[in-house]
């Protein structure tokens, strides 16, 4: 009979709910595993006690992380598990997102939040001899699947610059989200081929000022532009590109 091995669960210090942020590692934590007698699989009795990571959400299916070539393998042929250590009775590990690169210099774990991809998940694999010597092993169902989101997106204001090093920036942004994370207002200062750009947006409303000195009022869908008090215009009023005389 095999090992008796829980689903993993994967957890984040101060979070509820199945949003991380890199900036925290992610615990992993698996058991008790146990023998068909309920005996604990322990380090003593142990042959093979370690996880895979999968992604979901990028290929038709689940994507393995291979430690060894960082980078994330077709997951019906999954590499190696990654080591486990054991913790009164429960098997642990630690995900690090910040900072981790695949071979390609891409973040090892980021969910595009417009999207919600990918997710990930582990499962845990294990074997042990029981007290007869008999070798038992078990895989663990999926954990749950979590989304990781990028540093610095779980704050709900903050200032950008683009490229980060303000000696050669060519942009800086301002913005507030609101409480469910959603960018709601920003401002954003570009530097264009013919000079600065400055937009300002909120909830779909787009006010920007162009490198020619023109100005463009865009309102959301469905909504229009208001003027409270007098208006006086110096030069021609076009209404779909005709010249409107005005007396």
């Amino acid at each position: 009979m095999p090992l008796t091995v829980p689903a993993p669960a994967l957890t984040q210090k101060d979070v509820n709910g199945h949003t991380f942020f890199a900036e925290k590692p992610i615990n992993l934590s698996c058991g008790p595993v146990t023998f068909p007698d309920s005996t604990l699989l322990t380090s003593a009795n142990a042959l093979q006690f370690g996880f895979t990571l999968f992604r979901e959400g990028v290929a038709p299916i689940p994507e393995a992380w291979d430690e060894s070539g960082k980078s994330w393998v077709p997951g019906d042929s999954p590499p190696g598990p990654q080591s486990l250590f054991l913790h009164d009775g429960t098997w642990w590990s630690l995900l690090l997102a910040i900072g981790q690169k695949d071979s390609h210099a891409q973040d090892k774990l980021h969910t595009n939040r417009a999207t919600g991809l990918p997710k990930y998940f582990v499962r845990c694999f294990f074997r042990g001899k029981d007290a007869s010597g008999v070798e038992q092993s078990g895989e663990s169902p999926k954990s749950q699947s979590v989304q990781v989101l990028g540093v610095g997106e779980q704050n709900r204001a903050g200032l950008g610059i683009t490229p980060p090093d303000p000696v050669i920036a060519t942009e800086i942004s301002l913005f507030l989200k609101d409480s469910t994370l959603l960018n709601r207002g920003s401002i954003v200062i570009r530097q264009g081929p013919g000079g600065l750009l400055i937009e300002l947006s909120v909830n779909g409303a787009r006010v920007a000022l162009g490198t020619d000195g023109g100005i463009v009022l865009s309102p959301s869908p469905g909504q229009g532009v208001q003027i409270q008090g007098d208006l006086e215009v110096q030069g021609n009023v076009l209404v779909n590109g005709t010249n409107l005389n005005v007396p």
